[in-house]
């Protein structure tokens, strides 16, 4: 029985030994491409370069040659490589990419630009970022604080979806938590006022905030399940909560105000490390994308923030990943030089 033990992040080293025969494989993917005149370590050399330029976090098991991927919006696909007979009886490689959940756009945007890719052909359109809408759309009401009050109601069924017993309502309600405080997903002053809620704890009151801090202080901790949706739920859950918090902080320093969250201890003394634990690992690239956001965000608006990262180590963390180039991440690489260039302000 064939395990899954040799495996790789970095690079798709294909045996073309044991590559199995696309006759028996049924049905094949209808989206699939037949390869001709054109050997296996190329097209898997492709396909990675391919995947890291759109941001796709890939698993390769080169014994299978198969590679398990996964978009920043949690779209999970598999793409194999087989051999393939055509009708001339010549040997030639047939790549198939299968999606397993998530978004049936996104799946079909990056089936597109792998296929393409492997062909040869440049593709220009890269994959798509994840869907910029609100999913709870509200009328505004008349009067001067309607905004404040659509904001509101958005907030009561956010924690509602959150408080239910349903992983599907919990991902719905902290993805649109995410929507909420992203300026370009809704409007700035929305973005501003639900920002302000993720770190302005009301007097003996439970916060949005205090949810958004809990799954990101649990998430790190409880990394084993044996109920794989129950893993995938907070795996997704924990994603969103780092952008929520990258978001949040992006908002808020673009109105000025950093003594807000300067005020805020859990900043320095949880978030910061877990930040760090984040970038450090390799196996979740979406994630540390999202840490990174926030490190960015964080050491970007104040010195003092600057000088307790670097008191715990951040610049030998981001200059260790940088110079070792073994980021197969692109948007997370950027961000990354983007750290560099900030802490070494203050070493």
């Amino acid at each position: 029985e064939k395990t899954k033990a040799e495996k790789s992040t970095h690079k798709w080293n294909i045996n073309v030994q044991t590559l199995e025969d696309s006759s028996t494989i049924f049905p094949i993917e209808r989206t699939h491409v037949i390869l001709k005149n054109i050997s296996a370590s190329v097209v898997a050399d492709r396909v990675t370069v391919c995947l890291e330029e759109n941001s796709i976090f890939a698993t390769f098991y080169d014994d299978e040659a198969m590679a398990v991927a996964e978009t920043e919006d949690h779209t999970r696909f598999e793409i194999r490589l087989l051999k393939h007979q055509t009708e001339d009886k010549k040997d030639n490689l047939l790549l198939e990419v299968q999606r397993k959940s998530g978004s049936t756009i996104t799946f079909h945007w990056a089936a597109r630009s792998i296929l393409k890719s492997a062909q040869g052909i440049a593709v220009k359109e890269t994959v798509p970022r994840p869907l910029a809408v609100s999913l709870i759309p509200l009328p505004l009401p008349e009067g001067k604080y309607r905004e404040q009050i659509a904001v509101s109601k958005e907030i009561e069924n956010i924690e509602s979806l959150l408080q239910k017993d349903r992983l599907d309502a919990n991902v719905l309600g902290m993805e649109s938590l995410r929507f909420l405080t992203s300026v370009h997903s809704t409007t700035p002053k929305t973005a501003e006022i639900v920002s302000r809620l993720i770190f302005h704890n009301q007097e003996g009151k439970s916060t949005i905030g205090d949810k958004v801090k809990s799954i990101l202080q649990n998430g790190y901790l409880n990394d084993n399940y044996e109920c794989e949706i129950k893993r995938n739920s907070d795996r997704i859950m924990y994603n969103h909560a780092l952008a929520v918090v990258a978001n949040s902080l992006e908002t808020i320093f673009k109105t000025g105000d950093v003594q807000i969250t300067e005020s805020d201890t859990w900043l320095t003394e949880e978030l910061l490390p877990l930040l760090l634990r984040e970038i450090k690992c390799a196996q979740r690239p979406h994630d540390a994308f999202q840490a990174v956001k926030c490190l960015n965000a964080l050491v970007g608006a104040s010195a003092n923030f600057r000088a307790y990262a670097a008191k715990i180590g951040a610049l030998p963390v981001v200059l260790h990943i940088v110079k070792n180039g073994t980021c197969a991440h692109q948007r997370l690489r950027r961000e990354l030089e983007k750290s560099c260039t900030t802490l070494l302000m203050t070493a």
